[in-house]
């Protein structure tokens, strides 16, 4: 299961930046044993559905909805990735 939230940074002017992460589990696997833990990353959007996570890159965003949109979306880009998946294909011939 993954987890979000938003990250607010608070300028010494009082502006503030917000900026939407993802909860996700990392495993790590040594030799004798295994550890888990949990990983916060930034999601990035691109353009449309394209999204991105990283830990040392983010976008920040001037106002909460913003980053609540951007979260929205990261959720439901499997949906549209699905919706947009071809069905079929069929050809005509032209003479």
């Amino acid at each position: 299961m993954d987890y979000y939230r938003i990250k607010i940074q608070e300028k010494n002017n009082g502006e503030k930046l917000y900026i939407p992460q993802i909860c996700k589990l990392k495993i790590k696997k040594r030799m004798f044993r295994q550890t888990q833990e949990l990983v916060w990353y930034n999601i990035l959007k691109a353009h449309g559905y394209t999204f991105g996570l990283s830990t040392e890159i983010w976008t920040k965003y001037a106002n909460e909805e913003d980053a609540l949109k951007v979260i929205e979306d990261y959720r439901n880009k499997e949906q549209v990735e699905e919706d947009n998946k071809i069905k079929s294909t069929t050809y005509k011939m032209i003479d």
